[in-house]
């Protein structure tokens, strides 16, 4: 619970003395127990808090001629994270009705408490708040304006030897560890609070749409989760260091603080870039030029549409195709399909047809093993019932293939209409994770 440790003593004096000058008004009874039940915390603007702290009272009769009572209070309390909340205030004191809703909650360790559905919404908050002109047109956001905005200060440096950390923000002073590609070794920084490094390879090895998320992507913990920092700092001293890698999971441990702040992050930056109305906007004005100027399907458009986007928003291809999916342009889940290193030609399918770790698309080596691990898929193979053709198991039906320049492929029908004559897999993502035990106390990374 929020206030089990740390600032405890103040707290129960300041809750105890408001007790206390409650109990005048009953001048016949005493209090005799009392018990925290439930603290609810709200996000508010800098580094300041709102709260409302639940206590449960047991009063007893002071002559012991009546049975004892239990009231609940609900005491709306604040204070801030930058004065180590010595600045603690009880507002005001109220008998409890029941559980008031907080608009920005945050979990007890100071974490933001955000769902998956209220990603667009907190992103369109984010940007009302340090970047209002992206949600009155479709434009780029320019990371080194947000930077500014916030107080930032951006810096490029080699962080590490193998160049897999991309980013990273210091949320303390202290000194930071860095390598020299020049004496190949690490070395020591002093470092302010506010400082992002981004890591000069990450231009060589990713596009400039990567790096841009990486520079949003550190706004992010800036913006959403200097506090949980603070309180960990507030809680213990000499905490351990924080390393904090880039998760895609959506199955997140709940207590795992740092998995919390990274998928946070992860989730919000491409959507800060991408705001909903008006990518959705520059997408449906895109698609229908593209339309109009080549006679050619949604499908044969959508690859030109993805590039275009990506350049205009100033990201890569990739987010640009997973958000046109997230929008409500399905079709794009078929483009830019790469298999065993082979293109694959754009393909739809009828909406509801693929959960979300379901294909149609299969590498090789995989393909190759299936028949020994599934006997009733080996007997269709042999019979020739399904052939494997640009990366797919494909019906052996004229309808579905066809000659073409001597090779053997989808017909237009079949990739229109994958959910009937492809099979489809379900597919499990390995990761393996990166021990980062150089880190310094409170930098988040971005790897």
């Amino acid at each position: 619970m929020f206030f089990e440790i740390g600032r405890q003593a103040t707290f129960d004096q300041k809750l105890w003395m408001e007790e206390e000058r409650k109990q005048l008004q009953e001048p016949s009874k005493t209090q005799s127990e009392r018990e925290v039940k439930s603290v609810r915390i709200n996000d508010e603007v800098g580094m300041r808090t709102c709260f409302d702290v639940v206590v449960e009272a047991t009063y007893a009769p002071i002559d012991g001629t009546e049975l004892s009572t239990v009231k609940w209070h609900q005491f709306s309390c604040w204070g801030s994270l930058d004065k180590s909340l010595n600045d603690f205030e009880i507002i005001n004191v109220e008998d409890y009705h029941g559980r008031r809703e907080m608009p920005q909650p945050l979990a007890d360790t100071l974490i933001p408490i955000i769902k998956k559905d209220e990603l667009d919404r907190i992103s369109e908050g984010f940007l009302r708040a340090y970047y209002p002109e992206m949600l009155e047109k479709p434009q780029a956001l320019n990371p080194f304006r947000l930077i500014e905005r916030l107080g930032l200060n951006l810096s490029m440096r080699h962080l590490t030897a193998k160049g897999d950390i991309f980013g990273q923000i210091y949320f303390e002073d202290g000194v930071g560890q860095f390598y020299s590609s020049d004496k190949k070794q690490t070395y020591s920084l002093q470092v302010k609070a506010g400082e992002v490094f981004i890591d000069p390879e990450s231009y060589a090895l990713r596009n400039l749409g990567s790096v841009n998320n990486t520079i949003v992507h550190e706004c992010v913990h800036w913006v959403k989760h200097r506090k949980a920092i603070a309180f960990k700092r507030l809680l213990n001293e000499n905490c351990e260091e924080l390393s904090c890698q880039l998760t895609t999971s959506d199955h997140v441990s709940k207590d795992d603080a740092i998995e919390w702040m990274e998928w946070q992050a992860s989730q919000l930056a491409p959507r800060i870039m991408l705001p909903q109305q008006m990518f959705k906007q520059k997408a449906e004005e895109l698609i229908r030029n593209q339309r109009e100027k080549t006679g050619l399907e949604e499908l044969e458009v959508l690859e030109m549409v993805i590039d275009t986007l990506a350049e205009f928003f100033g990201v890569s291809r990739q987010s640009a195709k997973i958000r046109l999916v997230d929008v409500g342009f399905v079709q794009a889940i078929g483009t830019f399909e790469y298999i065993d290193g082979k293109y694959i030609r754009p393909y739809t399918f009828k909406v509801g047809t693929l959960k979300k770790n379901q294909t149609f698309s299969i590498g090789i080596s995989d393909a190759a093993s299936l028949p020994s691990l599934n006997q009733d898929f080996a007997k269709m193979i042999s019979f020739g019932r399904y052939l494997y053709v640009e990366s797919h198991f494909v019906l052996n039906t004229p309808d579905y293939l066809e000659i073409s320049s001597g090779k053997l492929r989808l017909t237009d029908y079949a990739r229109y209409h994958m959910e009937e004559c492809c099979l489809i897999f379900e597919f499990q993502v390995k990761t393996s994770s990166i021990s980062h035990n150089y880190f310094n106390d409170y930098v988040l990374n971005r790897d």
